[in-house]
């Protein structure tokens, strides 16, 4: 996988779903690991939310140029 900001062509970002007790978690680490999860998870929506608050005032801005922003090689 290529260590830049960007994925290498042909990468893939793999995501794997279960739940704590799937994946056979020590139920001595659980409390931890739960805690984890929800502060990434609050991280995460509040960059989201964020950036999605900068954009829109942003985009209010006639000489706001979005261009610079898409990479369409992403998407």
């Amino acid at each position: 996988m290529s260590t830049s900001s960007f994925l290498a062509l042909g990468d893939r970002i793999l995501v794997v779903k279960s739940s704590v007790d799937g994946i056979g978690w020590n139920n001595l680490h659980r409390e931890t690991l739960e805690s984890f999860v929800e502060r990434v998870y609050t991280t995460t929506m509040h960059a989201y939310f964020f950036s999605k608050f900068i954009f829109l005032r942003e985009l209010q801005d006639m000489n706001f140029r979005i261009q610079g922003y898409i990479n369409k090689d992403f998407l």
